[in-house]
This record gives structure tokens, C-alpha cells and sequence, in this order.
């Protein structure tokens, strides 16, 4: 019987293995949080593409409100890898409007939606508004 010796720090194919196993569960997890980011800055866009189309709407003719408000949201939604994909105006009574925003982000896990929102209404209701 032929007896083989181990030389004590000669374990690199444990160290391959142990690599192989934990490497893609740590890729995943990496781009599980990128995508996380990703969908947090969409969110963010949506929301600022809806404050801007509401000052612009502010300042626009009555009539005219509702199509410029779709008109510069769907202007700004836009950032790297980031595209509109729904912008929708809803008149309020008393003069007000509401614009929500959709917007796509890309997809690097496929676990993950890539749709992020955001809206915005004005004028604020009262009391809503932080001091």
C-alpha cells in the first residue's frame, strides 16, 4: 500500500473548490446589489422627470397644462441605461395636476423587475408639505 504525504500549505485544490462553490453565490449577491441601486436611481429619475413636468406645467396656460407636463416628464426620464416607459397625467379638481412616471432600468439579475416609478401631484395638498 502506497501512502502518500501532504505537505503542510498544500491545499490548493481545497482552496479551487471552496472558490468554485462560494464565487458565483458572491457574483450574484454583487449583482443583486447593483441592481438594487440601479432600481433605487430609476425611482429617483421618475420622481425628478415628475417635479420638473409639474413646474413647467405651473407656468404654462390652463389648457395647456396636461401636455406639457407629459411633454417634459417624458423629456426628463432619460439617464444612462434609463428610458421612459409610462407618463401619465391626471387632472385633480381645484386646478390641480398629478403626473406619475415609469421608467425601464436594465436588467443584470433576472430575478429582479426593471421597472421603477415615481410621481409627484400639485399644488401639495395642505398640511402635507414637511416644515
Amino acid at each position: 500500500m502506497v501512502k502518500y504525504q501532504v505537505r503542510p500549505g498544500s491545499q490548493s485544490g481545497q482552496t479551487l473548490a471552496e472558490f468554485a462553490l462560494v464565487a458565483p453565490c458572491a457574483v450574484f449577491l454583487l449583482a443583486g446589489l447593483l441592481q438594487a441601486g440601479w432600481l433605487a436611481w430609476g425611482g429617483s429619475v421618475a420622481r425628478t422627470a415628475a417635479a420638473r413636468a409639474l413646474r413647467a406645467a405651473a407656468v404654462a396656460p390652463p389648457a395647456s397644462r396636461s401636455a406639457i407636463a407629459r411633454l417634459t416628464a417624458w423629456r426628463e426620464a432619460r439617464g444612462p441605461g434609463i428610458r421612459p416607459l409610462w407618463v401619465s397625467t391626471l387632472p385633480l379638481p381645484a386646478n390641480r395636476l398629478a403626473v406619475t412616471v415609469r421608467v425601464l432600468v436594465p436588467r443584470l439579475v433576472p430575478l429582479l423587475s426593471r421597472v421603477a416609478s415615481g410621481g409627484a401631484a400639485w399644488p401639495m395638498e395642505p398640511g402635507s408639505a414637511s416644515p
